[in-house]
């Protein structure tokens, strides 16, 4: 997609991030955007619930793994081979981002792809397996708590959306339609969108004043910070370093320039700037594609 029609779309995304929390017109309510402390809060009364609730009557996972595996509903082999399909389908990844060339790149996405596929399938056949658990009570009870501990009525986020009380008589089908309403309003600040931002000069510009003094981003120390601001904060500082020592200039913001010019860009030179300071940058690239070839 072109750029330029995406631009107004990304201030408004980075508006939110630095805002801290989004509007969601469905449940007319701001959703709060979290910080490692609020997630951590949140994993409490998960656990509480766990611990409270389901007890010991339900098995872990690790104990039904067992005893499927006795049944020899699933071996041992299942198991390393979806461990093995995970960890490369993770490594390949993020390596992707590195490699210098789009070919390759789209050569190595394309395997990650189909093993996605792969890893689906038996990840599907392993759960039905398995359950019930207590991951999966575990799983279930944090997507229908988090939006009730995200909902504000107010932009201060002080007043929440709904009531414990209220919140507890809705049904099992209205907690579901809360959770994906709260779950669509976050969906704009992907992985891809988060790159993208971090290569745009209104950001660039922002952030670049605060490089060498963290605490100047948003004036509050960064425990308080969301986890979209580290991360956004983060990519920003890696794509400076990359403006400081590459040769050459990102692509101009004009009418023909696509979005994915820019992302390659700063995916490419920051590859190139790694392998001059790092020794066996290039054969690294290449171990990780001899990999997933093979």
């Amino acid at each position: 997609m072109k750029i330029l029609a995406r631009y107004e779309e990304l201030q408004t995304i980075y508006a939110e991030i630095i805002e801290g929390y989004s509007y969601c017109y469905r449940l007319k309510a701001y959703v709060k955007h979290f910080n490692d402390i609020d997630y951590a809060n949140v994993y409490k009364i998960r656990d509480t619930y766990i611990r409270e609730e389901v007890g010991d009557d339900i098995l872990s996972e690790a104990e039904r793994l067992k005893i499927i595996m006795k049944d020899d509903l699933w071996t041992e082999q299942d198991e390393d081979d979806l461990i093995s399909l995970k960890w490369l389908i993770n490594d390949n990844t993020k390596q992707i981002e590195t490699m210098v060339s789009p070919d390759q790149r789209k050569t190595i996405q394309k395997i990650v792809d189909e093993k996605k596929i792969e890893f689906d399938d038996m990840s599907n056949k392993r759960a039905s397996y398995l359950h019930p658990t207590k991951e999966y009570y575990s799983s279930k009870y944090l997507s229908e708590i988090l939006p009730y501990h995200s909902l504000f009525k107010d932009k201060d986020l002080s007043i929440p959306r709904y009531e414990q009380g209220e919140y507890d008589e809705f049904s099992e089908e209205e907690v579901t339609e809360i959770a994906i309403h709260y779950a669509v309003s976050l969906g704009q600040f992907s992985a891809r969108n988060l790159r993208l931002l971090a290569g745009m000069p209104f950001v660039l510009n922002q952030l670049s004043l605060a490089r060498k003094n963290p605490l100047v981003f948003l004036n509050k120390p960064i425990v308080h910070l969301t986890s979209l601001q580290l991360d956004i904060y983060n990519k920003v500082m890696r794509n400076l370093n990359v403006l400081e020592n590459s040769e050459g200039r990102p692509p101009e913001f004009d009418s023909s320039t696509e979005d994915q010019e820019i992302l390659d860009w700063y995916d490419v030179n920051y590859s190139v700037w790694q392998g001059k300071n790092s020794k066996g940058g290039d054969s690294e690239i290449r171990k990780t594609t001899n990999y997933v070839n093979s």
